[in-house]
């Protein structure tokens, strides 16, 4: 399936696709066939955002990496 990760203007990030390692950022292991805001990413200013197939990587305007990965 992948992951899938797209930014939505400067505070909106969603992600889709298989979740099975907890990578799409929504807190549980769960597939998404479309796409689901990221809560936890609302209230920060992303620059950037990328994905791996077990790893969502987000860039914030201050410079921060924040991760979403679980094993």
């Amino acid at each position: 399936v992948g992951v899938y990760v797209s930014l939505i203007g400067k505070r909106q990030v969603v992600t889709f696709g298989s979740g099975q390692h907890g990578q799409l950022g929504h807190g549980n292991g769960w597939d998404y066939l479309k796409p689901k805001l990221v809560e936890a990413l609302v209230n920060l200013s992303i620059i950037e955002v990328t994905a791996g197939s077990t790893t969502t990587c987000a860039l914030t305007g201050m410079g921060t990496q924040l991760h979403q990965h679980r094993v």
